[in-house]
């Protein structure tokens, strides 16, 4: 999606008494390494690399169980599922700062509000540079009530992220980098 079509996408998701501050789409490759180096993606390589050992074990024995296979085939699916996603997201995501609140959207023939976070949650951030010019921000977020834990979020492969740490600080008074 080019930028123009991008920022009326972008504008269509916003509300009423919200101005558009900053927006980007993410670069690919830091994206595509994050999304495969998560807990998710790890676990299922996992489960799908013991499963085919085991039916490589057992197929050298003469003797492979169906209920084996069908595991196995499962694991395949959902591992192939789990590269879609992360094609999908690489290709889809948009990172968007109003004034009022820092979101996420999907495209998906209309905007799709993926997260969104008020900027009055927001006390930390922290960037990090890529080696292609890219950066990664990480965004720490209080939880919604007291007894919730904060989260992190992670803003991969944005390349104007200087800029957008600069919104950020100019938006939230009590940010901390």
């Amino acid at each position: 999606m080019n930028r123009e079509d991008n920022r009326e996408f972008v504008l269509e998701a916003l509300r009423a008494n919200e101005t558009l501050c900053w927006f980007d789409q993410p670069k690919p490759g830091p994206l595509w390494k994050h999304e495969r180096a998560t807990i998710l993606s790890r676990s299922l390589i996992l489960i799908w690399a013991v499963l085919l050992f085991f039916c490589g074990l057992m197929s050298l024995g003469g003797v492979v169980t169906i209920p084996l296979l069908i595991l196995l085939l499962v694991a395949s699916g959902a591992l192939i599922l789990r590269l879609i996603w992360i094609c999908y997201l690489t290709r889809r995501l948009t990172y968007v700062l109003t004034s009022k609140r820092l979101l996420v959207l999907l495209e998906a023939g209309r905007p799709i509000e993926y997260k969104s976070y008020s900027l009055s949650r927001i006390f930390a951030i922290d960037r990090r540079e890529n080696p292609d010019g890219s950066g990664n921000v990480l965004v720490r977020v209080r939880g919604r009530r007291a007894n919730q834990p904060d989260e992190t979020e992670g803003f991969y492969g944005i390349e104007e992220a200087e800029e957008f740490e600069r919104e950020l600080f100019g938006l939230c008074s009590e940010l901390k980098s």
